[in-house]
Order: structure tokens, then sequence, then C-alpha cells
């Protein structure tokens, strides 16, 4: 009998259960040894406590001496297999084979690379697939873990790679060879709603959009008789495509809910630019027809700043729009104006993102990010407007390629793109002087002007369409004044008018322009406009422009409201303005008149608001978070209070998320403690409510800040949360890295607490990438260091964990002992939200182990707990877990109401899919509970 040894044995389990020694198959020796060997398999890799065994493999048919039977089918397991099959080791069992050689862990680790940012995942889920020979373990009843747990586990992880590698061949346009696949598997998962998604797109793409308006009506029917739902989102979204007729499109990375309209909107009709459009509309015959799509055609409007490109170019893209069924594309390249151009791999964010790839599907670099941008349009008919490009190195990396159209605008004259990539380029120039007067008559409220002051006006302005515009509204401000008193008064700005003819200066335009309105304000209000100009972002609230101005808020808002009254700003909503780029680019260069140390006593204050803000409102959620303060912390500056006033904290984030991740980003270089500090303070909120390439990100940002302090104590700090988002966004190798970096960091500084919580951190890690073992071992050592320290809440995180983990390893009593010492600990010294999380695990446990009442009855105290503060995905689960209790012990009735409850809440946040919550698993529940989908069932819950 040959010994295995990890070099010989292969085990597969994706199909029939099979062993394979020295490359020949061996019989295996009745059901619970192959059950066993499943189970051990499975851990390739990891040993595996007797008591998970107990579970795994025998369940609740634990009759007898279960020991016994344990060493006997390790007998017959090692007889098999061969003596060294299997060691064992104070009372832990391990399968010693390579887990590349079982082919379910092979399977998974394939699909892990695939998710991972910045890979590939093509070729890696085509690999995985291929291993898949049919049901696991065979269909065959090894064991309830293994058809209840593992099987389900291992379908989802299957159905999942289908679908995406289902999105490549619809990309690829491969959509006649998908129809008979998806129809085969949308009757096998007949309520599986992205395979329908598919299904739909496969049928129109193939031609058959009358038989995809069929089969939508076929599951929707399905769903509302048999679960009492509507349709999701998605294919909601598709059937409307469908019913307008539109061509439905679907990208490398999923199915496109829309066909992007990205364009501005249009001015309606352009002065003075009929050559300019006749000239475009040529391009339009360069277009290939259907059947031969080999390149793409290339525009460039360029021109001196202010002439009106953009308007034009927006105006002709809407007049062609329909000859561009797959949709319209609009980035804004930033090429001159406040801040630095955008990057081209920025840029192909956006474009990726507008085609609808998922951010976590888009990969890292420039190089990797456009080919998944080209193979994604190609062989459809886009058009793609780049506004205000720099040079030709921010362009050429976006062209996508055959059958697009692509016109760019540019102060300019992209020459490179002319010579090398067979750009056609359209001159913009100033209006002639007959249609320059038309525009700015045009403009002003009176009817009652002399002619031959709007002529003098308009040769003032240069004839250039902006400075008419500005012009215009400065007039009508002292509309009763004769219009030749303003022209008089504007002659002696010939100097900066004359600015506007030089085609190379990025400002000299708009801040000629715009001195005439600023020139008008009285001394405090411009003197707060140009310190708007160190704003980062459009938009802002008052209270942060009074940190900004050093001024009560009272006093800011009074100056705001001038600010919109001269047209400078625009009031958005209560308590917010918006101010124009072209704007916020005057005031950017306006504020170096203000004195060096003005200005920096200025972004102190106001940076040191946004921060001080930012953590009063997270720590109404985390009393106990600390942050890393600067050392130049500016005396006297108000921030907000917000007590204990929870929905004030939940308005105030979603107002200011978007701007303070703006700020982080602005003050990266220049004030490195801001960004690392708001990293942490949106940690709840980002983690929680926003998409966690958000928090990736932003704590990537964070961590390059916290280098640049030269505080080990930041970067450890960052590194940690660094890893919690990686987490988050199921890349737990790259989290390992993460937190054993911190780790190493926080062993320098002899940071005990730190220590704890990065080793729970770890547990938390190890667990996700299938270490159980070590996962233990990282949640023991934590739980030392803080009941040397006597950190109540931190000890109950930690036990909250292993509750999770002994969970998986079936170790259930174990588990619900420690879950409800986390729950105590909480009561004592957390938060409601602490206490929900708590009673969420405690549940789970009691769930697994078979009581289902008692599982209910901690779920629904969680959803009491946490209702004050929704926090989104935390909500949902617990809502699911309430449903699975329910019907556990036979409370269907309110199951189907709970899951309903759910689903329409994943669809209402936008929750987007994680690990452990996929609204597919949820609509798959709600399917396997019985009841009458036509009767108006009670949905009240005791409590």
């Amino acid at each position: 009998m040959a010994v295995a040894s990890s070099a010989s044995l292969e085990v597969r389990l994706l199909g029939r259960v099979e062993a394979i020694v020295d490359g020949e198959p061996v019989e295996l020796p009745g059901r619970r040894p192959r059950a066993l060997l499943a189970v051990l398999a499975l851990s390739a890799g990891e040993s595996v406590p007797a008591e998970s065994l107990y579970e795994r493999v025998w369940g609740h048919d634990q009759a007898g001496d279960v020991r016994a039977s344990l060493y006997t089918c390790v007998s017959r397991l090692r007889r098999a297999l061969g003596d060294d099959a299997i060691g064992t080791e104070s009372g832990r069992y391990q399968l010693r084979v390579e887990p590349e050689r079982v082919d379910a862990v092979h399977f998974g680790r394939l699909l892990d690379r695939a998710g991972r940012r910045g890979t590939d995942p093509e070729p890696l889920l085509r690999e995985a697939l291929g291993l898949w020979l049919g049901e696991p373990f065979g269909g065959e009843p090894l064991s309830d873990w293994l058809a209840e747990h593992e099987s389900r586990r291992l379908t989802e992880r299957w159905l999942a790679a289908v679908q995406q590698r289902t999105d490549f061949d619809l990309a690829a346009g491969r959509h006649g060879e998908l129809v008979a696949e998806l129809e085969q598997l949308t009757a096998a998962y007949p309520l599986r709603e992205p395979l329908w998604a598919r299904y739909l797109l496969a049928l129109d793409g193939s031609g058959r959009p009358a038989d995809a308006l069929a089969a939508y009506e076929r599951v929707r029917v399905r769903l509302v008789d048999e679960l009492g739902i509507d349709p999701s989102p998605e294919l909601q979204s598709l059937y409307a495509g469908l019913l307008r007729g539109e061509r439905l499109t679907v990208t490398a990375a999923g199915p496109a809910l829309a066909v992007p309209r990205q364009l501005p909107p249009d001015a309606g009709t352009v002065t003075g630019r009929g050559d300019a459009l006749t000239e475009l509309d040529g391009l339009l015959d360069k277009l290939p027809d259907e059947a031969s799509r080999s390149q793409v055609v290339l525009g460039v409007l360029h021109g001196m700043g202010g002439v009106g490109k953009t308007t034009v170019a927006v105006h002709w893209a809407h007049r062609v729009s329909d000859r561009f069924p797959d949709g319209q594309l609009f980035v804004n390249l930033r090429g001159y104006g406040p801040g630095e151009p955008m990057e081209p791999a920025a840029a192909l964010d956006l474009l990726l993102r507008g085609i609808g790839v998922p951010g976590y599907r888009i990969p890292g670099g420039v190089d990797a990010r456009a080919g998944l941008w080209r193979s994604s349009v190609s062989a459809k008919r886009v058009l793609v407007l780049l506004d205000n490009a720099r040079d030709a190195e921010q362009v050429r990396p976006l062209l996508p390629g055959a059958g697009c159209m692509v016109l760019v605008t540019s102060r300019a004259q992209l020459g490179g793109l002319a010579a090398r990539d067979g750009a056609h380029r359209v001159r913009l120039d100033v209006l002639p002087e007959r249609e320059a007067t038309s525009l700015l008559r045009s403009r002003l409220v009176t009817d009652s002007v002399d002619e031959s002051a709007v002529a003098e006006l308009a040769a003032l302005c240069g004839r250039l369409p902006l400075a008419l515009t500005v012009a215009a509204e400065r007039a009508n401000q002292y509309a009763d004044r004769p219009l030749a008193e303003l022209t008089a008064e504007l002659r002696d700005e010939r100097q900066r008018l004359d600015a506007f003819a030089d085609p190379d200066d990025a400002l000299a335009d708009v801040r000629a322009v715009l001195s005439w309105s600023v020139d008008a304000l009285d001394a405090d209000t411009a003197r707060l406009f140009r310190l708007l100009g160190l704003a980062p972002g459009a938009d802002i609230s008052v209270d942060a422009v009074a940190a900004l101005a050093g001024e009560p808020p009272a006093v800011a808002r009074r100056l705001l409201h001038r600010l919109t009254d001269a047209n400078l700003a625009t009031a958005t909503a209560e308590g917010r303005f918006q101010i124009h780029d072209l704007v916020r680019a005057y005031a950017a260069e306006a504020v170096k008149l203000e004195p060096a140390g003005v200005q920096r006593e200025a972004l102190r204050r106001f940076y040191q608001w946004c921060l001080r803000t930012a953590t009063n409102a997270e720590r109404v959620f985390s009393p106990h978070m600390s942050i890393l303060h600067p050392d130049d912390e500016v005396p006297g500056v108000p921030d907000t209070d917000f007590g204990s006033d929870q929905a004030a904290v939940v308005a105030w984030f979603d107002e200011e998320t978007d701007f303070l991740l703006a700020i982080a980003e602005a003050a990266v270089q220049s004030h490195p403690w801001v960004t690392v500090g708001i990293a942490h303070a949106l940690w709840d909120e980002i983690r929680w409510n926003r998409p966690w390439e958000e928090a990736l990100d932003l704590h990537h940002l964070a961590t390059h800040a916290a280098q640049t302090l030269g505080s080990d104590l930041a970067e450890a700090r960052t590194l940690n949360t660094l890893g919690l988002a990686y987490l988050g966004g199921q890349a737990p190798d790259e989290a390992v890295n993460a937190f054993e970096q911190a780790l190493a960091l926080f062993e320098k500084l002899t940071e005990v607490a730190w220590q704890s919580r990065v080793l729970n951190n770890l547990g938390m890690a190890s667990g996700d990438c299938g270490q159980p073992m070590a996962a233990l071992d990282y949640y023991r050592r934590a739980l030392a260091l803080k009941l040397q320290l006597g950190d109540l809440r931190g000890e109950a995180n930690v036990r909250n964990n292993l509750a999770y983990d002994l969970t998986d390893l079936s170790l259930h009593d174990s588990a619900i002992a420690e879950a409800r010492q986390a729950v105590a600990l909480y009561r004592h010294a957390g938060s409601p939200i602490d206490q929900a999380k708590g009673l969420d695990t405690v549940g789970a446990a009691l769930l697994a182990s078979g009581d289902g009442q008692a599982a209910l009855d901690c779920f629904v105290e969680a959803l009491e707990l946490g209702r004050d503060r929704i926090l989104a995905r935390p909500h949902a689960i617990i809502l699911t877990n309430l449903a699975r209790s329910q019907r556990a012990v036979g409370r269907t009735a309110e199951a189907r109401f709970t899951l309903r409850s759910a689903i329409a809440f994943i669809d209402e946040h936008a929750i987007s899919d994680t690990r452990d919550l996929r609204r597919a698993d949820l609509v798959e529940l709600l399917a396997s509970v019985p009841g009458d989908p036509t009767r108006r069932e009670d949905a009240r819950v005791d409590r």
C-alpha cells in the first residue's frame, strides 16, 4: 500500500467524492468514511477538533459511542489512503493533502484570487469553473452539515462564478451561444434573478427582444405567485429598456442597468457656431458601418479658454446622440482649472463605472484599466466626450477602440493626437461681431438698450462667450443705469481684457471677467470669496465656511447670500452652497492676494473644524474612539457637538461624507494628520453605508499620509484600519498583510492595547482565509491582553468574534457561552449598537445549535436595540437571521413577511452584495419557506 502524502493524494468533491493516490483512484469504504474524508479535505492544511467532526459528520445522529465510530472511520480511511494520510494530535485530525489538490479548496482559492483588486478575473474564473463536475459530493446525503452548509456554499460560489463568466461572454458579444445554457440554468434555479437578467440580455442580444419580454413576464409571475414580491430593480430596469426599444448593454463585469446617458444639459441653441457644428457633423461619415467597425473616430475641438468649447460639444453630442445607441459618456479631465489635471487612471475609473463596471472589479494601473475599458466597449457604438484635456498623453489611454467616437475639447491644439492617432481638429475662435452682439443682447433683461453700447461692450469682452455672459449679468445688476455708463467704466479694464486673446494662459480669460463681479463686492464678502479658493470641492456648508473665514455662522451665511446675489455662488440646500468650477478657479487664484499667514491660518481653522466635527459625529456611535490630534491645533475654533443625537449625526454624514473625502485627498500632502484623522472618523459611516472600494481608497490615502507624518503610531493605526477595509472588501489575504505590519509597529511601540485590537482583527482575517485554528489562536492571544488591560468592551469584541468562529467549527456550546458573555460585557461597557451586534451573534449560535425559539428572541431584541440608528447592512443581516429563526420554529407567515421586508430594505438602500448578505440568497430562502402568497399574512412578531 502506497503511503499517502501531500504530494501523492488528490481529493475530488465537486461531483462524486473520489480519492486518488499516486494517480490511481481508490475505493472509499462506506458513507461515513466518505463524509469524514470530505470534511477533512475541506479543511486541507488545517487540523479539525474531534468535536467539530462529530457535528459535521454525525450531526444529530450521535447515538452510541461516537468517539469509537470516529476511530473506526479514521482507521478505514487510512487503510484506503495510506497509514500516514490522516494525522492526529491533541484531539485534532488533519488530512495530509496539499490544499491545491482538493478540487473544492482549489476552486475557492481561484475565485478568491479572481476577486482581488488589480487582478484580471476572467482566466481565473474559467479555470475554477473547469473544476466543476457536478453537484458537490455527487448529491449524496453524506451528512447534514455537508448537504445543508458546504454543498449550498459551494453551489452558491459556482453560480456566482457562472454569472460573472457569463458577463464576460455577453460583453464579448457571444449572446447566441449563451441562450441555451441560461435557459437551462433559469429552469434549474427559477428564482435566481441574476440568471434571469443575463437570460434577458442574451435573448435581446440575439435579436429576440420579444422572447426577452416573455421571459421577464414568466419570472415576474412566478415571483409574485410563489413569493409575493416584485422582481429585483435590475430586472425591472432591463424590462423598462426592452419596452422602450433600447438596446440592452452589458460590460465585462455585469449587465448595465441602463444605457449610460451622461451628457450635461444642452443649452438648447448656440450662437455663431454653425460652421463648427457642420464640420463636426462631417465626422459622422467616418463611422464604420455595423458590419465593419474597425476604427475609432476622433475629433478635437480646440480654442482658448472661455470660447464655449464645452457648450458647443455638448450641444452637438445631444443633437447626434441617436447615432450612438450604446450610450454617451462624459468626463471632465480638468486639464485647465483648479487643482491638478485628472490622471488617466482616474479617468478610466470613471469611464468603467459609467458603463456599469463595479468598483471592486476595476484593476489597478493605467494599462490594465485601459484594456478592460477597450474590451468592455468593443463592438459597441458609444460617444465619449472628454472635456478640458491638458495634452495628448492624458487622452491617449482613454481611447476606446473600434466602433466608437471620441470628441475632445482642449485649450491646446493637441497636435500629437492629429499626427499619431488621426484626430480631426476643429478650431473654435471668438464669435464674429454680429453674433457676439446678438448673444449679449439676448442675455440683457431690458429690451431698451443703446445698440452702439452693446457693440462696444461686446468688443471690450473680446467677443468671448463666457465674458459676454458675465458682462450681461453685471449689466443686469445695474438695469436702472444706461449701458453706456457701464461700458465707460469697463474701458479701464482693457489691460485685463487683452489677456483674453492669449490662448496659452489657463485662467487669464476667467480672471479678468470674474474680477468685474468680485470688484463689486464689499470688502468682507470679497475676502470670503478669496478664502473659498482654499476649499476643495464645489459644495460646502455654512459651518465649514464659518471656520474657514474665522467668523460666526450667522455672518458666514450673510456673506454667502451676498455671493449668490452676485451669481458667484448658488444655494443648493438649507445651509449648503455650491460654487461653479470656473468661479472656484478664479477664487483659487485670487486667494494668493491674501498674505501667506492668513491663508495658512484659514486652512488650519478649516481643517481643524472638519476633523473635530467628524470625530464628534463618529463618537456618537463609538464613544470609546480615539484619534491622533495634531500638535498645532488653533484655539477658539468652534465645532459641532452632536451630544447623543444619532439622527442628527446620520443626517450630517449623509450631507458631508463626499465633502470630507475631498478634504482628506486635498490635505494629504500639506496636512497629513487631517487625512489620517478623517479616515478614522469616517470609518463607521463608510463601512456600513458606503461601497467598500471607497473605504479602501481612503485608507490607502491615509496610510500614505501617516507615513508622511513619520509617526509609527499613526502608521500603525492606519494600517490597522486599512486591514479592516480589506477585510470588508473580501480581500482577507491583503488584510492579514496590513494587520501583520500594524502589529509589528505596535509591538515596537509597546502599545499593548493596540496589539490586542490587531490580534482580534487578525483572528477575523484568518477565519475568512479559511484558517479557523489560526483564528482561534489570535483570539486567545487578544483575549489575554484584554483581560490584562481590564478593557471590558474590547474583551466583548474578541469574545463576540470568537463565538462566530466557534459556531463555524460546530462547537455550539462554547460559541453560545462566549457570545452571551460578550453581550453581558456590552451591556456594561458598550453601546446599544454593540449589544445588538452581540445578540445577533448569540442568535446565530443558538440557531446553529437547533434552538430556534431562543435565537428568535435574540434577533427581536437586537432589532429593537438598533432601531434608533439603522445601519443599513447590519439591519438587513439581523432581519435575515430573524426570518431564519422564524422558519425554524414554524412561524412561516412571519418568516415570509420578514424576508420580504429584508429584500425591500436592501432594494431601498441599494445595499451591495457581500459574503454574508446577498439578495439572491434571501430570495432563495423566501422560496424555501412554505406559505400561501395570495393570503394576507399577519406580520406581527411577539415581543
